[in-house]
């Protein structure tokens, strides 16, 4: 399955994370940006990374640097000025070539319904962050990868050499062989997936307006039947284990840092 693109609603995820304050000194909420982007770091892919945007609003945004950057090779956006993160996400989302492979990481409504108006997935950030906690941190799977592949010192022998040639001489083309096979199923899959999407486009659509108030009513419905009434609730429906080693990993970067704001 293909790594999704993520879009991140950053102090969203930051309040979810209990990383955000009511009130910042000099510097602080810079501090709680920095914390929150390590975090994200210490726990997704590289490849989740790479296909990953966090968006933050315009306010108090790093003086002197664009407004996109890298960290760690987590790709950053601030919105304008003038504008905020939820505009900015919603233009990610419409002018995207392939919406359907977004995951937007928001507890906003209004992001979840631009999510829902493209087709695009949506998770809250408390489920999202029950899910990435539960892996392993980075700095474990490091260490695992490392352990698991022992350097060998010293080479072959032409005796050895000879042994292993004769066991995988053939590689290359058989490597060939597989990639030409794997090569053909994935276009067989594009064909169908595009038949079926032209079959689906063909299919006779309600009226936009009318279509646009069911998508309304469904929502509603949806949001009463679940109960979800804001962020005290989520707050609330947080995991217990997620907490503690969203804790942990906390108390871990701020001794890292050498102490400062708790």
């Amino acid at each position: 399955m293909a790594t999704p693109y993520l879009i991140i609603d950053g102090y969203n995820l930051m309040h979810a994370a209990g990383l955000a304050r009511p009130t910042y000194g000099q510097g602080d909420l810079e501090r709680c940006r920095h914390r929150l982007l390590r975090l994200l770091v210490n726990f997704l892919t590289d490849e989740e990374c790479d296909r990953a945007k966090v968006v933050f609003d315009a306010w108090e945004a790093p003086e002197g640097l664009p407004n996109r950057m890298k960290f760690e090779g987590l790709q950053v956006r601030f919105a304008d000025p003038g504008h905020d993160a939820d505009s900015l996400i919603e233009e990610l989302i419409l002018v995207h070539s392939a919406p359907r492979q977004i995951i937007v990481v928001s507890g906003d409504r209004r992001l979840q319904k631009a999510a829902h108006r493209r087709r695009a997935k949506f998770i809250g950030s408390i489920a999202f962050l029950d899910e990435i906690v539960q892996r392993p941190p980075r700095r474990d799977r490091d260490n695992d990868i490392a352990e698991s592949h022992p350097k060998f010192e010293g080479g072959l022998t032409s005796g050895e050499l000879e042994h292993w040639m004769e066991l995988f001489g053939d590689v290359e083309k058989f490597a060939e062989r597989e990639q030409d096979k794997i090569a053909k199923r994935e276009f067989q899959e594009q064909q169908s997936a595009s038949e079926a999407e032209t079959q689906a486009e063909a299919v006779p659509k309600s009226n936009d307006k009318d279509e646009e108030q069911v998508d309304e009513d469904e929502w509603a419905d949806l949001y009463q039947e679940l109960g979800l009434l804001g962020d005290e609730l989520a707050s609330e429906m947080m995991k217990d284990e997620t907490l503690d080693r969203l804790q942990s990993e906390i108390d871990r970067m701020i001794e890292e840092e050498g102490g400062g704001l708790p």
